[in-house]
């Protein structure tokens, strides 16, 4: 497995209005990045991320050939004390350590919209697919391109950034934070729905 980057543009996401010091963000979409590749928000493991859920400045602890030397604890400018799931979005909450001075700074370039965009650092193999219609319709390219593809990954971090590689990957904004709730609260009333409706039969 070969490490990654990729940076999306924050959009805010879940009810959940964020508390005081935080901010929700749109980790990962299946949109088709910069990079050309596609990451399915779905498959994404964050088993080993829970553990150590920190979210840095601009990966400042990212690959040797970015990151050469040592960063000072400063680039930890929050935790993801919260992360929604699904197959359309992968969004993270964040608590910012606002007692330390980056942290703060970067909180309050969030809140006032100056930065937006957020980035992941994963590890994962991409599978070649050929895009069909409906796939080309999320993914952003044509029917029948050749698109690689990570269907399984592991969250190694994510990182508050300037310019993202997947646009979608942005801060969310209360009334998208409260959509993304609404449409996870309908998908567990379905699922009740459709387990009362097999306990019937």
């Amino acid at each position: 497995m070969s490490r990654q980057l990729r940076s999306v543009a924050a959009n805010s996401p879940p009810n959940r209005e964020a508390p005081e010091n935080h901010h929700w963000f749109r980790l990962v979409t299946p949109t088709k990045d910069s990079h050309g590749t596609v990451i399915l928000p779905g498959s994404g493991n964050t088993e080993h991320f829970d553990k150590n859920p920190v979210f840095l400045w601009m990966h400042s602890h990212g690959p040797k050939k970015q990151s050469p030397q040592t960063p000072p604890p400063d680039v930890v400018i929050g935790r993801v004390v919260e992360i929604a799931q699904d197959e359309h979005a992968l969004d993270i909450l964040v608590l910012f350590d606002v007692e330390d001075a980056m942290g703060a700074q970067c909180y309050r370039k969030v809140k006032r919209g100056f930065i937006r965009a957020v980035s992941v650092g994963f590890d994962g193999d991409p599978v070649v697919r050929t895009a069909t219609a409906a796939e080309a319709a999320i993914w952003g390219c044509a029917e029948g391109d050749q698109v690689p593809v990570f269907e399984s990954w592991e969250l190694l971090e994510a990182s508050l950034v300037i310019l993202p590689s997947n646009r979608d990957a942005l801060g969310l904004t209360p009334l998208q934070a409260m959509m993304r709730a609404l449409e996870e609260e309908e998908e567990e009333k379905g699922k009740k729905r459709r387990e009362e409706e097999e306990e019937r039969r």
